[in-house]
């Protein structure tokens, strides 16, 4: 994860000043369920092709169409309620609380936690997965991707780079006699 957050073709786009809406993180989030719950049903109904079984425990050798279908839709609608559950709980948590920060993310996590837990069968699986999707979320929220996500792409990296430009050399370094005088004698070598 670090390496696709630290590579430059892969870096968030320079949005300054554009905020994206509600409906609209709604809606990319149901697709991106939409997507994953379709490759996750594909490759299900695909690896395991079990056959249907009758009242009587027999198999039926033939898989309708219905079935087949119920066992590639059944992880989309699964997979798209708990991006929107997520979704509409963190969208508003951030417009009740009126800040933007983890703890609207750890909100959104814990209600998707539920629909989770509640698609297990368990209701004692509610709480862990409530209080593990929270933790998660919370946590990317706050560091993203990785920790070189957040040197390179953060406002604060962004603020402190346009500071350097204006002095030389960074402002950081600054070269001793010594480093200059060997730049002097071996210019091959000078930008290292």
């Amino acid at each position: 994860m670090t390496i696709l957050a630290t590579s430059p073709s892969l870096a968030p786009p320079k949005n300054e000043g554009v905020s994206v809406g509600f409906t609209d993180r709604l809606l990319s989030n149901m697709v991106m369920g939409t997507v994953t719950g379709l490759l996750y049903g594909g490759i299900i109904a695909s690896r395991n092709p079990d056959y249907a079984r009758d009242m009587r425990g027999n198999l039926i050798e033939k898989l309708s169409t219905f079935t087949l279908l119920t066992r590639v839709m059944t992880p989309v609608v699964a997979f798209t309620a708990v991006a929107a559950t997520y979704t509409i709980a963190e969208g508003n948590s951030e417009s009740i609380r009126a800040k933007k920060d983890p703890w609207n993310a750890a909100f959104g996590g814990a209600a998707a936690g539920v629909i989770i837990g509640i698609l297990t069968k368990r209701m004692d699986k509610v709480a862990p997965c409530a209080l593990g999707c929270a933790l998660v979320m919370a946590g990317v929220d706050a560091f993203g991707i990785g920790m070189m996500y957040l040197q390179e792409f953060t406002d604060e990296h962004a603020e402190r780079k346009e500071k350097d430009a204006g002095k030389t050399d960074s402002g950081r370094h600054t070269e001793s006699d010594e480093l200059a005088a060997l730049k002097e004698k071996y210019p091959n070598f000078k930008d290292l």
